[in-house]
């Protein structure tokens, strides 16, 4: 399903609604809410921060796992401003979630809101393939080396960062103190890593 606001397309894929669809018919709306409410504010940051840099965008398509935004082919931004870009969505997340803290003893609904926000923050900080920490490690890398060395080294320090992951999220389902949340987002992340090369 496609639309457009304001000259940019707007699409949802099939696994959106699929997924959208799974949460409601097993009555966890009101918590997706504290979930999907942190993922927004930090689209949004990766937004304006692209609008401060002047990069016009051109689609946002509305995936299961996460939003894609796609800027103009012809949009060029600096180190400093690519950077930016890539650091937009955290800093909105952790600023979001500063600004709440004051409230957080208030309400447990704050409380989840904030922790959410830094969860959400802390692990798209990680050096990992197409997460924001993987974004900026390549940005740095680029600025010193060539696209090809920077592709190498970012793709190393993905699997460096994802095996301990692994081991951990195996470990705490074999103890069955969690979820399969970890599991299934590591392999997510490890097969952007493998099939983006």
């Amino acid at each position: 399903m496609k639309t457009r606001l304001f000259g940019i397309e707007i699409s949802f894929s099939f696994w959106f609604f699929a997924v959208l669809l799974a949460v409601l018919v097993t009555g966890q709306e009101v918590l997706a809410f504290y979930f999907l409410l942190p993922v927004a504010i930090h689209e949004l940051g990766h937004l304006v921060a692209m609008a401060a840099a002047g990069i016009r965008v051109e689609r946002v398509a509305f995936r299961a796992f996460g939003i894609d935004i796609q800027r103009s082919r012809s949009a060029t931004a600096s180190y400093g401003r690519e950077l930016a870009i890539a650091v937009g969505g955290v800093a909105a997340n952790f600023l979001t979630a500063l600004l709440l803290y004051g409230f957080a003893f208030q309400s447990m609904r704050v409380i989840l809101l904030v922790s959410v926000n830094v969860a959400l923050g802390l692990f798209n900080s990680l050096p990992v393939g197409t997460l924001d920490g993987g974004q900026i490690l390549q940005i740095l890398l680029t600025r010193w080396g060539s696209l090809e060395t920077a592709a190498t080294v970012s793709r190393i320090c993905s699997f460096f960062v994802l095996i301990p992951l692994f081991a951990l999220s195996i470990l705490l389902l074999l103890r069955g103190t969690a979820n399969v949340s970890l599991l299934v987002a590591c392999v997510y992340l490890a097969c952007t890593v493998i099939f983006s090369s």
